[in-house]
């Protein structure tokens, strides 16, 4: 059961630090939720849930959406 809710902390802790990486370059950018979504080929839901840590991408949409900053994986 502990390792279980660690595992669960740990997901919870990506999915927030992906979404504040997100948001930050967003924002840097002075796109809306709107336009990244629209850049990165990928709904609008899927920012939103990204941002607030609700939702990690899967592989090929966090590739359109660090495309659409000109960001390789590596730079978050």
């Amino acid at each position: 059961m502990k390792k279980q809710t660690e595992q669960a902390e740990r997901e919870a802790a990506r999915r927030r630090s992906y979404g504040k990486w997100c948001r930050l370059m967003r924002q840097a950018r002075g796109w809306t939720q709107e336009g990244l979504a629209r850049r990165a080929d990928v709904s609008l839901s899927t920012v939103v849930k990204c941002e607030r840590g609700r939702h990690y991408p899967q592989p090929l949409q966090r590739a359109a959406i660090e495309a659409a900053f000109g960001a390789a994986p590596e730079a978050r």
